[in-house]
């Protein structure tokens, strides 16, 4: 298996530069001497993603921004501090769970910037095309910082399905930010695919909308840091066709996340010392890890390639900052959405 996954990393898999990018919004903040360690990682992150945003043009009016895995919104809020002024932006935070000291606070006030819109639901069941505020804008950008597993490859699916025009299988009502009482709660998939139906109980239906409106947008990006490689699922993977391209299947593809872990699983002792892992020394066994999250996001690039996309990646931090510390970058500057879409079976 180490041997596979080695090859296909040789012959697919280009060599990442390192961006370590800023904002000049964010500089002040960066700078301030009461951040704590673990807060300026968090604050250099999100710097960098704001500069690849602006790298891109992807900072613009009239754009709509979901951030999927919001959590408490702060990549949303400093593309919102980053935008300031009125633009006609929207900004949709994307959460299956809900948590304490929202970002969104800061944004209530009259004088404080367009509202956030938070939608309380797992991203398998979003339809961003029956989201009302998504069709006021004409641009729609994608983020999120250290997006976990499969989580990844649902974003990626539900923003492709958007831009291109396809539906998906369940929408749910949305409240303004503040109104957690009235979010939305959908209910598990249990086992079901993504482009089946999903049936709700009569009492969640009600907040369902029916709307079949289409979204079309003129500049399109998507801009995501992933992790927690080792939590992908084969069902939900986009990159099923070129994984079975390369010879490699489903078992082929759960070994591979399991190995996937080597990289940040924190064995970075002497190699001196014994290994415990099939005679594999912990820095060669961290390569192989790398490895394998390489190849998992290559499948990923691949299936927003199809999709008409321009795709990049790079390492956007320092290793000292995250060791994920890779960045998805695709852009499609086009009103142009004839383009070839490729969705998966499941």
């Amino acid at each position: 298996m180490v041997h596979k996954v080695s090859t296909a990393y040789a012959k697919h898999v280009v060599t990442m530069e390192k961006k370590c990018l800023e904002h000049l919004s964010m500089l002040p903040v960066l700078r301030d001497p009461t951040n704590g360690t673990a807060a300026l990682k968090h604050l250099k992150q999100q710097a960098s993603i704001l500069g690849h945003l602006e790298q891109k043009g992807l900072l613009s009016p009239h754009t709509c921004y979901v951030e999927f895995g919001a959590g408490r919104g702060k990549l949303s809020h400093w593309i919102q501090e980053a935008m300031t002024g009125d633009h006609g932006n929207q900004y949709i935070l994307v959460d299956r769970a809900n948590c304490r000291r929202k970002m969104d606070l800061y944004h209530k006030a009259d004088n404080a910037g367009p509202s956030f819109t938070r939608l309380l639901m797992d991203i398998e069941h979003l339809d961003l095309g029956k989201v009302e505020c998504v069709n006021t804008c004409t641009n729609m950008v994608g983020v999120s910082k250290h997006l976990c597993g499969v989580a990844t490859d649902l974003a990626i699916r539900c923003y492709c399905a958007a831009v291109t025009k396809t539906t998906g299988s369940a929408s749910c009502d949305i409240t303004q930010s503040g109104s957690a009482e009235d979010h939305c709660q959908v209910v598990p998939c249990l086992g079901k695919r993504s482009n089946e139906d999903i049936q709700l109980p009569a009492e969640e239906t009600k907040r369902c909308k029916t709307s079949t409106s289409e979204v079309s947008f003129h500049r399109n990006g998507l801009v995501m840091a992933p992790c927690c490689h080792h939590r992908c699922s084969w069902a939900s993977y986009v990159g099923q066709p070129f994984f079975e391209h390369l010879g490699l299947g489903p078992v082929d593809f759960h070994l591979i996340t399991l190995m996937s872990s080597w990289a940040v699983c924190g064995t970075r002792i002497s190699d001196d010392l014994h290994s415990n892992c099939r005679g594999y020394k912990p820095h060669p066994r961290e390569f192989i890890g790398i490895q394998c999250k390489r190849l998992i996001d290559a499948g990923r690039a691949w299936y927003l390639k199809q999709n008409g996309f321009e795709v990049t990646q790079c390492h956007y931090v320092e290793k000292d900052i995250s060791l994920e510390n890779t960045l998805i970058v695709a852009t499609l500057l086009t009103n142009d959405l004839s383009v070839c879409c490729v969705h998966n079976k499941n």
